[in-house]
């Protein structure tokens, strides 16, 4: 399900009056969950339009991944046949690997191309749907609002994002500052295909490729225990969170259809 057409700019969103309560942790916004409201209410059409503007996006990058995962097989196919991989395609292979921060691309051995594969692959729409959702409020926070920031990334440099409010005594970190939310959107998957502590998530999504099954949001969900101090208690939020995103993908795209 891909959509073209971005309905509404996302920073709008915060002008919409909010039909939940949230709970401030850290600098991060989380949703309480309840039930998919009636599609007449207000806090159902905010929600609604919130994954319409999110969806093309994370749809976008997802194509980028794609095509680069598409690349490193060819090269790993090239050279398992025993061609020599061309000074321009070293040189491709070597930037990618650097992006995921992979090091052996000058001599890519076996392990290396397992590794890398690993890391350049798809993140399942509906799960960077649900943790946009959770940790930006459905685009209400105001580290969405001020900061284009949809995934809770944090900087540490002085000036780099937008000071929490609440941050701790001696905190130096900062809510990164995004130019646009998709922005926001490429660097949580880079993230979450590069960081040692989504090694499980990307194990778990190797394992599906491995065995030709479709990447499950909700299985992937279970490699975030890391993203959030909560551990179990916000994966249960996120897997939560992907049914309700999935209800609101086919509620838009019933309308699409009309």
């Amino acid at each position: 399900m891909r959509f073209r057409t971005r309905l509404l700019p996302l920073a709008l969103l915060a002008l919409l009056p909010a039909g939940c309560t949230s709970v401030q942790l850290g600098g991060t916004i989380t949703a309480e969950r309840e039930s998919l409201p009636s599609p007449a209410s207000e806090e159902a059409g905010q929600r609604a339009r919130f994954v319409a503007g999110m969806l093309p996006l994370v749809s976008e990058e997802n194509e980028r991944l794609a095509e680069q995962r598409r690349l490193v097989l060819q090269l790993q196919s090239k050279q398992a046949k025993g061609v020599r991989l061309s000074k321009n395609e070293r040189t491709r292979l070597a930037v990618i690997a650097e992006r995921y921060r992979l090091a052996g691309a000058e001599h890519p051995a076996p392990q290396f191309w397992s590794e890398l594969l690993a890391r350049v692959d798809e993140v399942p729409v509906e799960l960077a749907l649900a943790q946009a959702a959770n940790e930006s409020n459905w685009g209400r926070s105001r580290f969405a609002r001020e900061g284009n920031n949809y995934f809770g990334q944090w900087c540490f440099e002085p000036g780099c994002g937008l000071v929490p409010l609440r941050r701790n005594k001696g905190a130096r970190h900062e809510v990164t500052r995004f130019d646009s939310a998709a922005a926001s959107i490429s660097s949580y998957m880079q993230q979450l295909n590069s960081l040692p502590a989504y090694a499980p998530l990307r194990a778990n999504r190797a394992a599906a490729r491995a065995e030709n099954r479709p990447l499950d949001a909700a299985e992937l969900a279970d490699g975030l225990h890391r993203y959030s101090e909560r551990g179990a208690a916000y994966v249960r939020d996120i897997r939560s969170m992907i049914g309700l995103c999935r209800q609101y993908m086919e509620q838009n795209n019933s309308l699409a259809r009309r």
